[in-house]
């Protein structure tokens, strides 16, 4: 159920939100301050109460529930911050719905973000995945959400924690309890190169890359999990670095017991990262069966194993090599994944592939141009099912390589030119500077 239908009674909390001190970053973000049932900087409405039992972390949180009024009823509490234009607003908190007090009919929680200008007008609104009666009970879940770049005439953001008790069910019991509130404001632009390559050595950083071997048998996954016909080396003639390019290079030849050789890097335990913009500029070559790609993968796994703990391809091309693919796969571990992807035609040559991995977004580009995006609302992990950023909140780490054959492309055939070869310029890693951070 969305909440468009009560923006009117949220515009007159929010008026007089406008006319009080801007905070300027969330104060007592786990409620541990205050007097007796209020929590301190938090404006409170309807039925909000600070309690003494049952949080999180600290000795309070605050509980929520609804008017029984006989209509839709709205409580909750709220603070504001100041943003400048351009800023990004990440928001996250923990809630829980005990079983003692269990929520019922079509009651809801959620965690929700506005911009709002000096008028007071709401410009943009997100909200968290809702905390319902069919939600896990006894246990805390993280909800979030986010609000993109904000407009120029954006001046605060509110952040409110919300009960909605419909008036499709005004008289449904239960409550839900917020604790550990957390808020980042993050600049403009991802403006600090974190992690690069720019091939400018005589030969492959073993310091940033390892080259993967075989054919996957010792890595757990024979065919590399798709059927593929590669062996991959780290020998020259399959990796090169030569006037400030890599060089990866499928051939056709008989080595390790396979008919191809290929190459595929990684920076696992050499760099590993979270959030932030991954780019690379990439030539890719063409030709029936031949699958290249730019993507991450999770460095510890802590959701289980694939796809439970998630993956992002960046760049993926097959075959005639006229369409980048870039797709998210997470869910439940093989064979219950799940995959959300978008796609675009595109010319040969080089071409600047982009991700832009955010806490509730991740945004795909080809030379600054968008043609996917997916939120925390739209993945999942079965383990971390009570984390709404699962699997995508935990570090991962850069792949580069050339398959041959498998599931998707196919087998090579008589007119597919080898050695194929897949040219990269460089690789490089923005993160982006937080205003400010409480989230812990």
């Amino acid at each position: 159920m969305s909440l468009r239908h009560m923006r009117s009674k949220l515009a007159v909390l929010v008026s007089a939100a406008l006319v009080v001190t801007a905070f300027g970053q969330i104060k007592n973000p786990g409620f541990e301050t205050g007097s007796g049932a209020q929590a301190s900087s938090w404006t409170t409405f309807g039925n909000a109460f600070r309690e003494a039992s049952g949080a999180r972390s600290g000795s309070f949180g605050l509980k929520l529930f609804g008017g029984f009024n006989g209509g839709t009823s709205v409580s909750g509490a709220f603070q504001r911050i100041e943003v400048a234009p351009g800023s990004r607003v990440y928001a996250s908190g923990w809630a829980i719905n005990r079983s003692i007090d269990p929520m019922s009919g079509d009651n809801f929680a959620v965690f929700k973000l506005v911009y709002f200008d000096k008028a007071g007008n709401e410009i943009a609104a997100r909200e968290s995945r809702p905390i319902r009666a069919s939600t896990i009970k006894d246990r805390y879940h993280l909800i979030s959400a986010s609000l993109g770049s904000s407009p120029k005439t954006a001046v605060v953001c509110n952040v409110y924690l919300l009960f909605i008790q419909p008036g499709s069910t005004p008289f449904a019991s239960g409550s839900v309890t917020f604790d550990d509130i957390a808020v980042t404001v993050e600049a403009t632009n991802p403006n600090k190169l974190v992690w690069n390559d720019e091939f400018s050595g005589k030969g492959l950083d073993l310091n940033k890359w390892e080259p993967m071997i075989g054919d996957g048998t010792a890595y757990g996954i024979p065919g590399w999990g798709n059927n593929e016909l590669q062996f991959y080396t780290g020998r020259p003639e399959n990796i090169l670095v030569e006037e400030g390019f890599l060089r990866i290079r499928a051939r056709r030849e008989n080595y390790g017991g396979k008919q191809f050789t290929s190459a595929r890097l990684r920076t696992l335990n050499k760099y590993e990262f979270r959030y932030g913009r991954i780019e690379a500029r990439i030539q890719v070559p063409a030709g029936q069966g031949l699958w290249p790609a730019f993507w991450m993968l999770p460095s510890n796994s802590p959701y289980g194993t694939w796809a439970s703990s998630g993956e992002i391809d960046i760049m993926e091309m097959v075959n005639a090599a006229d369409r980048v693919h870039g797709t998210v796969h997470f869910g439940d571990v093989w064979p219950g994944q799940q995959s959300n992807g978008g796609s675009r035609t595109i010319a040969s040559g080089f071409h600047t592939y982009a991700v832009d991995w955010r806490p509730d977004e991740i945004v795909w580009s080809v030379d600054g141009v968008e043609y996917h995006r997916v939120t925390s609302l739209e993945w999942w992990s079965r383990v971390g099912f009570w984390n709404q950023r699962a699997p995508f909140d935990t570090p991962y780490h850069l792949l580069l390589n050339v398959a041959v054959g498998g599931n998707w492309p196919g087998s090579p055939n008589q007119s597919t030119q080898f050695p194929a070869e897949m040219v990269v310029d460089y690789v490089q890693v923005f993160q982006y500077v937080p205003k400010s951070d409480i989230s812990r």
